[in-house]
């Protein structure tokens, strides 16, 4: 009675938004929510990004972290060399010196190596083989030079050569050094065998002396005369072969004293002792001594004031028959009188 009646259903679609396309694998909003979602766009500036798709049924949402509380970028970094751990062990041969000595696995390497050849580890502060105390007195052997390019037997014969030699000679030394250092520790514990090497050295010297300088041997004046003369000590008595007795002269004549030989001789050195022995303050002592020979070439010897024998080395310029002596000054005493106790010459042999 007067209700309305039920219009005709709505057709399909009426009423509800439309749904749009996808576009790209995106869905396009339109309508009033898609005017929240436009942002204006100044002239001349690019177009923004796309928004993020929306999430479809059975995809899962991730969180978004907000902008400023993300972790801290952090540059790509250098892996870092694995190092192997080898327990350290006796190397794997007998160590030379200068080779180094791994700190991980103490494997001995050549000096040329920067790393180690057992575990591969850096031998930057390896520890450097020493030699031995007694090796390092040996000399060191000289760097060969590089030789030309010699056929396969020379080679070959060269290589056994070398190889003989480097067996060899390092014993060689070896066993010197060993003897020469036992034999300092007896020669310093044992007082008598002291005493033997001593005298032995001395014969040793001078039998080198004697190979290498020559010999000398004396040469006695079969004639000896002075002026003035004096009759208690002649002039014989300066070469007579003993020093307990000696020519004197008055300081004020000639002071001069004149050797004979038997035959010409070369003379090569002399030696001689001023003063009386026994008390060298007794009489005067010669300071100089002039000698004139034959050919009349001089020499002059400085004395010292001593006892002691002094030696001088004479060069008569060949041979002569004679030589004079002349008393040229002397250190003063409380005497009229200068003395020489003995002379001797030599020639060389």
């Amino acid at each position: 009675g007067g209700a309305a009646r039920p219009g005709p259903p709505p057709p399909p679609g009426a009423g509800t938004p439309p749904v749009p396309a996808p576009v790209g694998g995106y869905r396009v909003a339109e309508g009033a929510a898609a005017g929240a979602l436009v942002a204006p766009i100044s002239a001349g500036s690019a177009a923004p990004p796309p928004p993020p798709p929306a999430a479809d049924a059975g995809m899962t949402a991730m969180p978004v972290r907000p902008a400023g509380t993300g972790p801290d970028v952090v540059a790509p970094q250098e892996r870092g060399r694995a190092r192997r751990s080898v327990p350290r062990s006796a190397p794997t041969r007998e160590l030379q010196p200068g080779e180094l000595v791994c700190g991980d696995c103490g494997e001995g390497n050549v000096a040329t190596r920067r790393f180690c050849s057992r575990c591969g580890n850096e031998l930057d502060d390896a520890e450097v083989v020493k030699a031995s105390w007694w090796r390092r007195l040996l000399p060191k052997r000289k760097t060969r030079e590089a030789r030309a390019a010699e056929d396969d037997a020379a080679t070959t014969q060269t290589g056994q050569r070398r190889k003989h030699k480097k067996s060899i000679f390092p014993a060689i030394r070896r066993t010197i050094a060993v003897f020469a250092i036992l034999g300092g520790v007896v020669y310093a514990a044992v007082p008598d065998i002291r005493g033997v090497a001593n005298t032995q050295a001395v014969v040793v010297r001078q039998w080198a002396e004697k190979k290498i300088f020559g010999s000398y041997e004396p040469v006695r004046a079969v004639k000896a005369t002075s002026t003035p003369v004096n009759k208690t000590h002649p002039a014989t008595d300066a070469v007579d072969g003993h020093w307990n007795t000696y020519w004197s002269t008055p300081v004020s004549g000639t002071r001069r004293l004149t050797l004979t030989f038997q035959q010409p001789v070369e003379l090569r050195k002399v030696l001689i002792r001023g003063g009386i022995v026994d008390d060298l303050t007794a009489s005067q002592r010669p300071r100089t001594l002039h000698l004139v020979y034959p050919s009349g070439k001089g020499q002059d010897l400085p004395m010292q004031d001593q006892a002691e024998p002094q030696a001088f080395d004479l060069d008569s310029n060949g041979k002569v028959k004679s030589v004079e002596i002349y008393v040229q000054d002397m250190y003063n005493a409380d005497s009229k009188q200068v003395t020489i106790s003995e002379i001797e010459l030599f020639i060389k042999d």
